[in-house]
């Protein structure tokens, strides 16, 4: 019983450290999807404002033509 105490005594640091590097991930990937969530919304942001102004310059032409 004292060999297999003494096992799990030595690979329990590599667990621990393990278990903290799956906890660091976990944190970089979530901001990682945030940054992107953020990026997507703004690119969004930007294209529907460009629909905007063209749809207002597509406005402007008709009216001109009138």
């Amino acid at each position: 019983m004292s060999s297999v105490t003494n096992c799990r005594d030595e690979l329990l640091p590599g667990l621990q450290a393990l278990d903290s590097f799956e906890k660091l991930a976990v944190e970089v990937l979530g901001f990682i999807s945030f940054l992107v969530s953020h990026a997507t919304l703004r690119l969004n942001q930007q294209v529907f404002r460009r629909d905007i102004l063209i749809q207002k310059s597509s406005d402007h032409k008709i009216i001109q033509i009138l």
